[in-house]
């Protein structure tokens, strides 16, 4: 099972500081405090104690926030982890650094596509709208918070909520309009975002009350 905790410090202020570095512009402006927003709701409805506030810079923020078109590469301790990323694709990427000797979190660098399209197979098809682009970070978010690796096959990755392990684009008549369709029979369009009972228990575990 890849659920983590973060470091006793983070951990014991049920809270998360994130930071947006000067990648994540464009039309992702504005989607950070919406989803911010969004998760602590979600957080405080389900009854995990876990909240995301914003940091004043990359250095001391414990959630890095970038846009990426091709490469998702992080330094950390002078080491690099550099990773491919597809910057066309409706799913980013949360790369924790973990303590080897303990598997505790100390940082997250989370990574958006930097132009999400409705069809990425279509260098032509329009960039995708603000409530899908919310969709994509509050599942980062996730992901950040110490749930789950973040591969396809991620068994954590759920069918039916914003955790969901692929989204289909729903379009609408403009960006505004799109929104975000999970999987499974019990399929939803989102807005508004639900996380289910299985969400909820990884996330229990990684933040114990």
């Amino acid at each position: 099972m890849a659920v983590r905790s973060w470091i006793a410090g983070v951990q014991n202020s049920q809270t998360l500081s994130v930071f947006a570095d000067k990648s994540f512009t464009g039309a992702w402006a504005g989607v950070l405090e919406t989803a911010r927003k969004e998760f602590n709701a979600l957080m405080k409805t389900r009854g995990v104690k876990l909240s995301i506030t914003k940091a004043g810079d990359a250095a001391t923020a414990n959630i890095v926030l970038r846009s990426a078109s091709d490469h998702a590469n992080v330094n950390y301790n002078n080491q690099d982890f550099p990773k491919s990323f597809d910057g066309t694709y409706t799913h980013g990427l949360t790369r924790r650094m973990e303590d080897p000797s303990t598997n505790l979190v100390e940082k997250a660098f989370v990574f958006v596509p930097a132009t999400p399209r409705v069809d990425r197979t279509n260098k032509k098809s329009r960039e995708v709208g603000h409530k899908v682009r919310r969709f994509i970070l509050v599942h980062e978010f996730i992901h950040a918070a110490g749930v789950g690796d973040g591969s396809p096959s991620d068994p954590e990755h759920t069918l039916e909520d914003v955790f969901c392990s692929h989204l289909t684009v729903v379009e609408g008549s403009n960006a505004a309009g799109d929104t975000a369709r999970t999987q499974g029979k019990g399929a939803k369009e989102m807005p508004p975002f639900e996380i289910n009972d299985k969400t909820v228990r990884n996330l229990k575990t990684a933040w114990p009350s």
